[in-house]
C-alpha cells in the first residue's frame, strides 16, 4: 500500500470563513459557514506536484448586508484554491505539511432598496497559505486545514474534510 503522501483523495470538506470586505467605504467582517469539494494529492491538478484543490461555498449574503437592504439579502461567495504542499511529517498513514496556492473568490450579492434590485458581482484574485494535517484508515481519510487567504482584505478559513481514497 502506498504512503497517504502518494495517495489522491476527495473529500466533502466543511469550514468556518472569518470572511471580512468593504462595502460603501466601511470594513465588515462575518463568519461564514462554508462547504464543498477537496481534492489532494499528486496528479490531482497537475502532474507530478503533489497538490490541494479546494472549491467551497457559502450560500446567503453576510450579516452586514441586512442593513443595506429593505427585504433579506441573498447570494453566495465561493473560494476556490490550488495548493502546492511541502510535507513536513510523512508517514504511512499521516501527513501534516504547509501550502500556498493562489486563491479566486467569486461573489453574487442581492439587496433591495424599495423597489430596486441591485445584484453586485465580484471576482477578486489572491494568494492563500496553509497548514495542514491529515490521516488515513483504510480507503478513508480525515484532513484539517488552517488557512490565511489574502484578497481585498486578509481573513483566516478552518477546514474539516473527509473522504475517500481514489
Amino acid at each position: 500500500r502506498e504512503p497517504f503522501l502518494f495517495t489522491r483523495s476527495i473529500s466533502f470538506a466543511i469550514g468556518m470563513n472569518e470572511y471580512k470586505e468593504a462595502v460603501n467605504g466601511y470594513d465588515y467582517s462575518d463568519h461564514l459557514l462554508t462547504y464543498g469539494l477537496k481534492l489532494t494529492g499528486p496528479d490531482v491538478l497537475l502532474t507530478g506536484p503533489l497538490m490541494d484543490v479546494n472549491i467551497v461555498a457559502h450560500y446567503g449574503a453576510p450579516i452586514y448586508y441586512n442593513g443595506l437592504s429593505s427585504i433579506k439579502p441573498s447570494g453566495f461567495i465561493l473560494w476556490t484554491d490550488a495548493n502546492f504542499l511541502l510535507p513536513i511529517v510523512a508517514r504511512d498513514h499521516a501527513l501534516v505539511g504547509v501550502g500556498a496556492g493562489s486563491l479566486l473568490v467569486i461573489s453574487n450579492i442581492q439587496t433591495t432598496q424599495v423597489d430596486r434590485t441591485n445584484s453586485t458581482w465580484q471576482f477578486n484574485l489572491g494568494v492563500n497559505l496553509e497548514v495542514t494535517a491529515g490521516f488515513r484508515w483504510d480507503d478513508l481519510c480525515l484532513r484539517v486545514d488552517a488557512k490565511y487567504l489574502f484578497e481585498n482584505k486578509t481573513y483566516g478559513h478552518v477546514q474539516l474534510s473527509a473522504g475517500t481514497i481514489f
